[in-house]
Parts: structure tokens; C-alpha cells; sequence
């Protein structure tokens, strides 16, 4: 009997010699005790044996293989199988096992395993049971076989099933007890990185960073599908367009799923899986809605997918809403399509959605699945209904994007829409087309004989006070600030029931004020009457940027702290703000000095920020990173920054003191490029003293100052000065702090090429007075290498404080990092360490594990990951050995 035996169902299968490898996974499996259940639950093409027999190869126990199929679904020859799994191990392991198996009927599959189970437990060696695709097992007797062997396995022996489906075992139990590893699709995934790796080594081409982002997106790190869709790249020439159109319809996945998944199932699930795929998300109700059967049949669906694991993921704890993998869901739309006949997907399916939507309240569903069925006198006035709050929540890109799809004809019907709809384009930095919105809304609003149509009639009650306020925004962002401010008093003039948000109108004349430059006005109007944690967060970018401009480094830094942890402990409000907060922490960690916490601020805004609709915020992010890439010496990154910055600019509301134009100025002076120098006219008119225009007058001081010592243009000496003394009688009179700190900074090294040593010591003592307050450090790590000598030679003119001492120290850091910057082994790291990064590098080269580091630096696992993946980039390495080598060699650690 036993040489009937199919002897490749016991074989450990072969893998190629260059697979991919996954350490941090082998490194999982290899911390797993003896004794345990170890768990590998995902679906079709995620990895799982590939996985085991990589660790098989760098384990020393011994291994029994089982591949599992459907003929496998008989007592008797599973167990045949597996003691001959066992004996290609020790050739007594079964013996007595095969002896009593012709009885099994009578005493049972327990009684059975006894034997075995003694065996081995008596073989003392370490000893691995392989169960390979247990998803085809449906016998209760093995299942009950297997439940009693896990209960009662020795010390010396684990157990690792793959399978494709929820098992009947004692889990729970075995939780409990800490004796089950489980590895699930997320652990199985592949990472960005790993992605970029995996592609990389196979196609004969580097694919981009973005591209590779493109590729994580759409496979969610499914392994199979990268492999079918590189072997689709490789054929393919264009391959911008073949990324940009990866589907779940290349015919090589297409395949894959219909013969390994969809074939496979009844025709009720196939029916439920295609109708829900057109669905973001879906639940037991609306799937009974759509389909029309009962709940307690789609009840029993979900469940039969869930535990089959198809593609199906949950969305919340409770277990109600759930998607599909991003490819599975294109091939089940393309499959509905084909299973059905139609050219296209049924509208009507889109519209009974949105229609469910409406019912449960799910408004911005609700418009979604209207706007794909064309019902766009619903999608209208839903849309209307949501202005007022979306525009509060800071959502107004996704209502703009909404308002877009609805044809011009129904939009003019509607004031409220028109003017939400200018409203939306301003909030996204848009003017055009905003006058023309707002003329036909008051053109709606005047009719005698109105053929409006109005859902929402508390906004319309506000129309005037709404465009009013409009008007003035616009005119704020073309910098037009007396009318501005003339038309935000007009809005203001209503009652107060009839006035557009307050909040709104307070903001604009305080933005209003802030051009002018009454910064103290513009802070009470951006904080007076503040109600609410809403009101709070939506004001709070403004009114940190408002705190440093003022000077009070400290009190921004706790301002935007505290709103951050309101943001943390109010879920899902106003979570879009946060990015744009962590950047003020940088610009402030910055201005303290402190280039590795603004780094780690800077990183978590971008992670953070991937997703967000603020159209301001990746001009902000590029500037910020361009700043820490300039202060680490990078110019020709900080430039490539920049021109992102460029890119990303967008008319805005808030004053923009820093422009990228005087930045890209300032980096080529450093870079000795004085052919790309402003005209000396323009450096040294002053006749615009006004506040928008005075930080590009220090620029243009900085630049004098430059090509007086770095390009020898001493002529420029005298004429310099005389400008620093009227800057700074100005910047005096007015308490612009940082400005009066560079001023000073500035005109101390002028006086002390002039030869006047007391003014000299004056100026930089009065600029160290100053900016110990609240900590500015970076004007004088930027004007270092011209300074740094005045600390020894002014030494007894000087204050003997620490702050004092802690600039002069970290002048000296600075120079000696930039005398080295270009060391063979410095150049290649373009992007820095984080602090974080350091700590977590040096545990890496301690040997700790992910779970170990987490819990030495209080960090979740995953959080962990991140970091590890961040190091491997910044250090261009594929894992921790090729990472701690390239630390060492760079001094790292």
C-alpha cells in the first residue's frame, strides 16, 4: 500500500537559488519555542510555502513535508502520508501507527495518535510537521486528529499549517496559552521596499521610486501579482503607461483569478462578489439590498468568504464593513461586465446604491454611487446639503471634486451650490472662475420671480454675508488688502443669525491685518471667541505661523502641540490640518538649531500628509525639506526641492514671507555662482518699506553681505551699512524679532570689516540678547563661518551664559560637519539620519529584533518597520547585515 504513496507529496518543494528573501520573517519564525502551532493564513499567491521552505533551509531540525490536496480528504491516507513524511526523518517514527490504522473505525483517530505521538516525543530531536495547503482538509476526523495531536504534541515538535481558510482547531486555547505564531496577508505583504527590490532584481531596468509607489498601491505587496505583472513588463515597451494602467484585467492576473479563485465558487457567491466588487465598501445590508436575498443568506456569504479568504478585507473590529484587494476588485468589475453581457456596468446597480446610502444617512456615499449613476439632480442636492460641512472639516477638495461632475445647467439652478462652489475653489487656492460664480449667484438671488432652487435655506439666509466674504478672500489672495478688508466689513454688517460663520469672517481681517503687518490685531482676531475644539484646530496654522513671525518661538511650539493632541483625541476632525502643523514643529525645530528633531517632524508631516487635500501643503513640506538639506549642505538637493516647491505653489490666503525665488538666490551665492545674482540697483532700494516686502529686503541684505565677503565687492561696504542702520530702526520700532536678530547679525560683521570694533561687539551682543529669550540659534549657525571667530576674539565683551556657549558649540559642529561634508563615504548619504533612526540603528547592530527594539524604545512593531525601511533607503542597502556594514563604514555607529 505504502508504495502507492505519491513520494513529491512528501518532498520539501524546490525554490529558486535567487528568490526573493524575507529575513525579517525567517527572523519571526525562528523565535517561535518548540511546542507551537505556527500559523500561515492568506490567501492564494501571497507566499506561504515559498516561505517555510526559506526558513527549512536556514533551520537546523528536522522536517516532515506534507502537500495537502483534495484526495487527501480520507483518514487513512493522511495518515499513511504523514508517518511517511515522518520516516523519511527516523524510520520507527509510525511504526505501531500503520499497524492499528485498519482498525481506526473501531477505536479511533485518537486513539491512533497515541503511538505517534509517543514516538515522537521519544526521538528527542527537534522536529518540524509541515501541513501544506490544510485549506483542502474537510474531513472531520483529520480535523479532529490534528486538534488532538496540537493538544498533546511534544515539547520537540511544532506544527505549521499553510492554508487559504479560518481553521476548526483550538486557536483561542492555544492563543492563551502563547503556543500559536500566526503570519496573515499583512505580514506576508511585501513592503514599498521590498517591492522596489523584488522589482528591481527581476526587470533589466531601475524602475522610480514612484513608480514603485504606483506598483504597491495597486497590488497591495501580493506577490503573485508582481510576478505576473513583471513578466507583463517585460514584454511591454511603454511601461509609464503599462504602471499607470495595472489592473486586476492584465490578462496573466485575469487568468490567475478565474482559474484559482472565482471558478471555484458556488453561483450565488459568484453573483455576491461581482455586484459588491462595484462597491468601495459593502456590509450585510446593502449586499442583501443590491442582490436582493435575505440577510441571513448574505450573512452566510460574508462568512463563507471570509473564511475561505477571498481577497475580503475588514474594515472595522466588528466585523461589519469590508473590501475587496484593489486587483481583485478590477477583475470582479471587468468579470460582471462579461458574466452579464453589457458594454459597460448597469447604472441602475449605482443608483439602488446610492439610494441605500441615502437611507442610512451615508451622505458622501450617497453622492459617490449618484454621481456614477447620473442622477445628478440627487448628486446636486446632496452636494449642497454636505457645503457647509465639509467646508468646516477641511474636506472642500473632495466637495470640489464632487460639484465638478455635475453638468453646468442643473449647478446654475442652485445659489447655494454656486456659491459653495466659489467657496471651494478659493479654500483650494483657485481664483479663476470665482467672480463669474459668485456674479451668478447674486444674479440667482436678485430674480423677482426666482426660479432657484434651494435645499439648504438656513445657508441661503446667509447669501450676503456669504459672498461678501467670498469677495474679500479673493482680494486677500491677490493681495488687494484694503478692499479686502473693506468687504469683510460688509460681511460683518448683517445679524448675527445672517452672518456666514463668524469664525470665517474673523479669519479674513485678520488675514487682512496680518498683510499690513498688525501682527498683535491679527492674533486676537484669529483667537478671540474661540468655542469650540473645531474653531480651535481650523484657526491654528495661522496662528502658530503668526507666534514665530511674532518671535514667541515657545509659545508656537506648545500652541502646536496642543492642537495636535486635540486632533489625536477627536477622531476624525479636522485631521487634514496636522501635516501642515508638524511642518511649523520643523520650521521651529529649525530655528532652534535642532536639524535631527526637524527632520522627524519633517518625515512624520510627509507620512502623515500622503493622503492630503491641502493644496498648500506639499509647497510648504519641499521648502521645509529644502531648509534641512541647505543647513546639511546638500545645494544641489535643496535646489531639486525647491523647483518641487515651485511646482506645488499655489495662490494662498496666509502671507508668504519666504519666497522660493529669494531661497534659490541665496543657495547659489553659497555655491560661489555670482553670475546668479540680482542687479545691485534692486539690492539696495529700500523705498518699499512695507511689511509683505520687508523679508525680501533682508534677503537682499543677505546678498549684499555675500558678495561683499565671499565675492570681494568691497565698494558695496558703506552703502551696506547705511541700509542694515535704517533696516534695523525699523525692525526696532515694529519688534520684528527674528528680522532684528539677523539685522544685528549682519551688521556686526560689517563693522567689523570697517574696522569698528565696539559697534561690532554691540551688534552681536545685542542679536545673542535677543534671541536668548527663545532660543534662536539658526541666524547664527547661517552666518557661522563669519562669526564664529568674534566668540574668541569678543570673548571678554561677551555674556558667559549658556546660551551663548551652546551657539558658539554648535557653530564649531556645523563647520567641521561642512569641512568633511564631502568625504567619499558622506556623499553617497543624500538624505540624513533622524535621531530615531540612530536609536533604532544601533539596536539593529546589537542584533535586537523588531519586537525588541519596540519595546527598548516604546514603539509599536510596526512603527519599527517603518523605520527600518527609511534606513534602508537612506542608506541604499536590501537588509539589516548590508545596513549595519554600511553604518560602520560611514561611522554611523
Amino acid at each position: 500500500m505504502r508504495s502507492e504513496l505519491i513520494k513529491t507529496k512528501i518532498s520539501i518543494p524546490n525554490i529558486c537559488e535567487n528568490h526573493f528573501k524575507r529575513p525579517h520573517l525567517v527572523e519571526l519564525l525562528n523565535s517561535s519555542s518548540q511546542g507551537k502551532l505556527i500559523l500561515l493564513n492568506a490567501p492564494a499567491g501571497y507566499g506561504k510555502s515559498t516561505l517555510i521552505v526559506e526558513w527549512i533551509q536556514n533551520n537546523k531540525c528536522s522536517f516532515a513535508w506534507y502537500s495537502l490536496a483534495e484526495t487527501d480528504n480520507n483518514v487513512r491516507t493522511f495518515l499513511l502520508y504523514l508517518v511517511e513524511a515522518l520516516k523519511e526523518i527516523e524510520s520507527s517514527i509510525g511504526s505501531k501507527l500503520l499497524d492499528e490504522i485498519e482498525i481506526i473505525d473501531t477505536i479511533g483517530i485518537e486513539a491512533i495518535l497515541i503511538s505517534l505521538i509517543n514516538d515522537l516525543n521519544n526521538f528527542q530531536e527537534q522536529v518540524v510537521i509541515v501541513f501544506d495547503d490544510y485549506h483542502f482538509i474537510e474531513d472531520i476526523d483529520i480535523q479532529k486528529g490534528v486538534a488532538f495531536l496540537l493538544e498533546h504534541i511534544p515539547n520537540n515538535v511544532s506544527l505549521v499549517i499553510t492554508t487559504r481558510n479560518s481553521l476548526p482547531l483550538p486557536l483561542t486555547k492555544m492563543r492563551a496559552k502563547n503556543k500559536l505564531i500566526e503570519i496573515t496577508e499583512n505580514e506576508l505583504r511585501f513592503s514599498k521596499e521590498e517591492i522596489g527590490f523584488f522589482v528591481n532584481d527581476y526587470l533589466p531596468y531601475k524602475l522610480s521610486s514612484k513608480k514603485i509607489e504606483i506598483i504597491e498601491e495597486k497590488t497591495e505587496g501580493w506577490v503573485t501579482s508582481l510576478l505576473l505583472l513583471i513578466m507583463s513588463m517585460k514584454k511591454d515597451q511603454n511601461i509609464d503607461d503599462f504602471i499607470n494602467s495595472i489592473s486586476g484585467n492584465h490578462l496573466l492576473v485575469y487568468d490567475y483569478l478565474l482559474e484559482e479563485v472565482l471558478k471555484n465558487q458556488p453561483l450565488v457567491i459568484q453573483e455576491f462578489l461581482m455586484t459588491t466588487s462595484l462597491l468601495d465598501r459593502f456590509n450585510q445590508s446593502i449586499g442583501s439590498y443590491l442582490l436582493r436575498i435575505t440577510k441571513e443568506k448574505t450573512k452566510e456569504i460574508i462568512e463563507t468568504l471570509n473564511a475561505s479568504n477571498l481577497f475580503m478585507i475588514n474594515l472595522d473590529n466588528q466585523r461589519e464593513w469590508f473590501r475587496y484587494h484593489h486587483l481583485f476588485k478590477d477583475f470582479l468589475q471587468k468579470r460582471f461586465i462579461e458574466y452579464y453581457n453589457q458594454e459597460a456596468i448597469d447604472l441602475k446597480t449605482f443608483k439602488k446604491a446610492s439610494n441605500w446610502f441615502v437611507e442610512h444617512g451615508l451622505t458622501e456615499e450617497a453622492i459617490t454611487y449618484s454621481l456614477k449613476a447620473k442622477d445628478y439632480v440627487l448628486s446636486a442636492k446632496l452636494i449642497e446639503l454636505k457645503w457647509v460641512d465639509m467646508d468646516l472639516n477641511f474636506k472642500s477638495s473632495i466637495w470640489l471634486n464632487w460639484v465638478k461632475q455635475v453638468p453646468e445647467n442643473i449647478i446654475n439652478k442652485q445659489p447655494v451650490l454656486l456659491a459653495g462652489y466659489a467657496w471651494a475653489l478659493l479654500d483650494n487656492s483657485i481664483t479663476l472662475g470665482v467672480k463669474e460664480l459668485l456674479n451668478k449667484t447674486i444674479n440667482l438671488c436678485e430674480e423677482e420671480n426666482t426660479s432657484a432652487i434651494i435645499y439648504d435655506n438656513v445657508t441661503y439666509q446667509k447669501m450676503p454675508s456669504i459672498i461678501y466674504s467670498a469677495k474679500a478672500y479673493l482680494f486677500t489672495m491677490s493681495n488687494e488688502y484694503d478692499k479686502a478688508h473693506d468687504y469683510i466689513l460688509k460681511a460683518k454688517r448683517f445679524k448675527k443669525e445672517n452672518v456666514y460663520e463668524k469664525r470665517v469672517v474673523d479669519s479674513i481681517m485678520g488675514l487682512a491685518l496680518w498683510y499690513r503687518g498688525d501682527l498683535d490685531s491679527a492674533y486676537k482676531l484669529f483667537t478671540n471667541n474661540i468655542t469650540s475644539i473645531k474653531m480651535k484646530i481650523g484657526v491654528s496654522s495661522a496662528v502658530g505661523k503668526l507666534l514665530v513671525e511674532q518671535g514667541k518661538l515657545f509659545e508656537a511650539e506648545e500652541y502646536y502641540k496642543d492642537v495636535i493632541n486635540l486632533i489625536d483625541n477627536e477622531e476624525g476632525i479636522c485631521n487634514q490640518l496636522q501635516p501642515s502643523l508638524l511642518l511649523g514643529l520643523s520650521n521651529i525645530s529649525m530655528l532652534k538649531g535642532n536639524k535631527l528633531q526637524a527632520l522627524d517632524y519633517l518625515e512624520l508631516a510627509k507620512e502623515i500628509g500622503k493622503y492630503n487635500h491641502i493644496l498648500s501643503f506639499k509647497y510648504e513640506y519641499y521648502k521645509q525639506l529644502s531648509y534641512i538639506q541647505k543647513y546639511n549642505f546638500n545645494y544641489t538637493d535643496s535646489l531639486s526641492s525647491l523647483s518641487k516647491a515651485e511646482h506645488y505653489y499655489h495662490n494662498q490666503a496666509s502671507p508668504v514671507l519666504h519666497s522660493v525665488e529669494y531661497l534659490k538666490y541665496d543657495i547659489y551665492l553659497e555655491q560661489g555662482r555670482n553670475n546668479k545674482t540680482k542687479d545691485i540697483n534692486e539690492l539696495i532700494n529700500i523705498d518699499d518699506l512695507s511689511y509683505m516686502n520687508q523679508q525680501k529686503l533682508v534677503f537682499n541684505l543677505r546678498h549684499l553681505l555675500l558678495l561683499i565677503v565671499k565675492f570681494k565687492k568691497h565698494e558695496l561696504l558703506k552703502e551696506t551699512i547705511k541700509i542694515s542702520e535704517i533696516l534695523l530702526k525699523l525692525f526696532d520700532s515694529e519688534d520684528r524679532v527674528l528680522k532684528r536678530i539677523e539685522v544685528n547679525i549682519i551688521l556686526s560683521i560689517l563693522y567689523e570689516l570697517d574696522d569698528k570694533e565696539t559697534q561690532s561687539i554691540k551688534s552681536i551682543d545685542k542679536a545673542l540678547q535677543i534671541a536668548s529669550y527663545e532660543g534662536f540659534k539658526l541666524p547664527f549657525i547661517e552666518y557661522g563661518e563669519f562669526i564664529i571667530n568674534m566668540f574668541y576674539e569678543y570673548k571678554n565683551s561677551l555674556p558667559n551664559t549658556k546660551f551663548v556657549f551652546e551657539v558658539r558649540t554648535q557653530i564649531e559642529k556645523v563647520l567641521k560637519y561642512k569641512e568633511n561634508k564631502l568625504s567619499p563615504a558622506r556623499i553617497e548619504l543624500l538624505t540624513p539620519l533622524s535621531k530615531r533612526e540612530l536609536e533604532v540603528l544601533t539596536l539593529i547592530s546589537r542584533g535586537s529584533s523588531n519586537d525588541e527594539i519596540s519595546k527598548e524604545l516604546f514603539l509599536a512593531v510596526s512603527t519599527v518597520k517603518n523605520y527600518n525601511r527609511n534606513l534602508f533607503e537612506k542608506l541604499q542597502v536590501k537588509n539589516r547585515t548590508e545596513a549595519v556594514n554600511k553604518a560602520k563604514e560611514y561611522n554611523l555607529i
